[in-house]
């Protein structure tokens, strides 16, 4: 009422002056009919308890789409919500520990504009009082390379039938995945860096998408395909990512500087975040090193028989399975009964391997059995492989009796993991006594810790490069062979390292991160 009554009140004085016009000019009047009460500010982002606020904003005008995404691909079911605040938006997982298990990958989808964020070291401490994350080019180049650790497979194993990029990325720790998160977000703050250039380039994608249109988007959702950028974006919409005046059609060079800035990652990664170590009953310390066994069991392996069961020793029934079982070597420096047990302390089958594609196994149901322990570094082992039927003695399951394999736990490609390759029954590479190698006459053959049957400078009794084939050349995916030529060091894409870095040691409990 006094907006209106003030209006009507300059109206009179108008009407009062006459034909000679007004005593101000029209201006003031619509100045004065308008809402004198300024446009609201919105409201700040802010954070909730439980949830992660996300804001998306100068890039999409429509809701976009968020995707939530575990370190190997796998999605985490989600409510999404939008705030008060325009562009932000509360996302909310149906089950909130999904959230604290290890490293998150986002994505915000609209049209074919894709923007990808990492959120490394999320502890529930976090979730208490809320999680902010701003999506935007520089996050998704971060993210995008990130992805690209995972093109690492020349020194890596993987299985041709799981889409390279999200699968590798579970060879690296959360603690490692945090650094190379830093890292880059630190480099951003240089205009000149790499990691700036390779931003202008996402920054030149993004920019080329449309948030309205139904097509092919720009980088896959959780990096599945061979590329990073996809070439059917690129087939529809004009984009020079490159800054060279003339649009980009083949993915190759954004490619190629995200892998080269994840290798850079690589390095850093091995040498800035530490291993956790183990303190032994002198108070030296020692890192722990993630032990992994293959153990061949496939027709066809480089045994002496034809398959270890046809060999002398095991008698292989209906329903028997691989079995480990060792314990610590009386040469070694460190004695601790807690390795003895972990090891089944020399009782035959009673420490299951697996072949069903969990814990640290590979391919399922390929003959090739695993096992993963966490071993300090100098600890020497004796062991052996049984297949039978879990608690069964020894008779007709053993390799070999009063014989075993030897092992010191010693890392000789750098990777903080020991991964030894084994053809069960096989009498010519570490066994210790009457070994049945060529070099000996007969099977009269005794190898130390020294021991280097065939000149490759590395012992028997330690790990060793591992048989392999190439299964994909395009992609240079390679699978463990049943051969005798040991001719690769292949980083195991199921395990990480042992670490105690960024995130307190939190994977130390969690060694092998395959899905079970």
């Amino acid at each position: 009422m006094r907006r209106h009554a003030l209006i009507m009140g300059l109206g009179s004085l108008c009407f009062a002056t006459g034909a000679g016009g007004c005593l101000f000019e029209a201006g003031l009047v619509d100045a004065l009919n308008k809402d004198p009460t300024p446009t609201p500010t919105a409201p700040p982002v802010v954070s909730v308890p439980g949830a992660i606020t996300v804001t998306a904003t100068g890039t999409f005008t429509v809701e976009p789409v968020f995707h939530l995404y575990d370190a190997y691909g796998e999605e985490i079911p989600v409510t999404q919500a939008a705030t008060a605040t325009p562009g932000a938006y509360l996302l909310t997982a149906e089950d909130a520990t999904q959230l604290t298990s290890g490293t998150l990958r986002i994505t915000a989808t609209a049209g074919n504009i894709v923007l990808k964020a990492v959120v490394a070291c999320l502890t529930q401490d976090d979730l208490d009082t809320g999680v902010l994350l701003e999506m935007d080019a520089d996050s998704t180049a971060v993210a995008l390379v990130i992805d690209a650790l995972g093109a690492f497979r020349g020194d890596s194993i993987d299985n041709p039938a799981v889409a390279p990029y999200s699968y590798m990325l579970q060879t690296f720790s959360t603690d490692e995945l945090a650094l190379a998160a830093d890292n880059l977000l630190e480099a951003l703050e240089d205009p000149a860096s790499d990691v700036a250039a390779f931003a202008s380039m996402v920054s030149a994608v993004v920019a080329a998408g449309d948030e309205t249109v139904e097509g092919p988007a720009m980088f896959p959702l959780v990096s599945t395909g061979p590329h990073l950028l996809q070439s059917d974006f690129l087939a529809s919409v004009a984009v020079d990512f490159d800054a060279d005046g003339s649009p980009d059609t083949d993915p190759a060079l954004f490619d190629e500087a995200a892998i080269a800035l994840a290798g850079q990652q690589q390095q850093a990664i091995l040498t800035g975040v530490p291993l956790d170590v183990y303190t032994d009953s002198e108070g030296g310390t020692h890192p722990y090193l993630v032990t992994v066994f293959t153990a061949h069991m496939e027709d066809g392996t480089c045994i002496q028989a034809e398959n270890a069961c046809s060999g002398q020793w095991i008698n292989c029934d209906e329903g028997d399975s691989l079995y480990f079982t060792g314990g610590t070597h009386e040469d070694s420096p460190i004695q601790d009964v807690a390795f003895d047990a972990m090891m089944g302390d020399w009782t035959p089958n009673t420490i299951p391997m697996y072949d069903d594609g969990t814990h640290g196994d590979i391919v399922p149901e390929d003959g090739i059995y695993t096992i993963v322990f966490l071993f300090p570094e100098g600890l020497r082992i004796g062991y052996k492989y049984t297949y039978g039927s879990y608690g069964q003695n020894w008779t007709s399951t053993e390799e070999w009796p009063g014989n075993q394999r030897i092992l010191e736990i010693v890392d000789l490609n750098g990777d903080g993991i020991v991964w030894r390759d084994d053809y069960v029954t096989n009498e010519t590479t570490n066994k210790d006594k009457n070994n049945c190698h060529s070099s000996f006459e007969g099977c009269n053959g005794t190898i130390t810790w020294d021991t280097d049957l065939n000149g490759d400078g590395i012992p028997e009794a330690q790990e060793h490069p591992l048989s392999v084939s190439v299964v994909d050349e395009e992609n240079d995916l390679v699978e463990l062979a049943g051969q005798c030529t040991y001719d690769q060091w292949l980083r195991h894409p199921l395990v990480t390292r042992a670490t105690a870095g960024l995130c307190g040691g939190a994977d130390q409990g969690a060694i092998v991160v395959a899905p079970e």
